[in-house]
């Protein structure tokens, strides 16, 4: 699939939060949510957190629509979600491949532990599990890294 990636734009906001609500909940059996969060607080903490803090770049479908986010705080993948329609389909290895060439010396990133589809995408891409850990919001959750040469 082709994609092509820009910068993040305000008008992209709507989008980008359905789409990780929806990649998210799908991607984790829905144990992520599990009620949780309403829309609007993943709103505001979209609004709060991820746009106030990151770098986001959106991945853009051949129908001109948004397929994929990407957000990063220096070499730290914060989120990389794409559309539960559009994997398999060399999306998120775009991602990848795009957060490398930003930080080509070190990348790395957490997820949960119960995504086993996430870890293995990483661990196909030459991640290497740095540790198991507790997300902030006391989910169980992998470390990862990226270096060249060590995959």
């Amino acid at each position: 699939m082709e994609i092509n990636i820009r910068n993040y734009d305000n008008q992209d906001f709507d989008a980008v939060l359905v789409l990780w609500r929806i990649s998210r909940e799908l991607s984790s059996n829905g144990a992520e949510l599990a009620g949780e969060h309403p829309l609007w607080e993943d709103a505001l903490y979209m609004d709060r957190e991820i746009l106030a803090k990151d770098q986001v770049w959106v991945a853009i479908g051949e129908d001109g629509k948004i397929v994929a986010f990407l957000a990063m705080v220096g070499s730290y993948i914060d989120r990389l979600y794409v559309l539960p329609k559009h994997w398999h389909k060399g999306v998120g290895r775009k991602l990848i491949q795009f957060a490398i060439s930003l930080s080509p010396s070190r990348v790395w990133l957490h997820t949960l532990a119960n995504n086993d589809r996430a870890k293995a995408f990483y661990e196909k891409f030459g991640f290497t599990k740095i540790r198991d850990g507790v997300s902030s919001d006391g989910h169980a959750d992998v470390m990862y890294e990226y270096k060249p040469g060590s995959e």
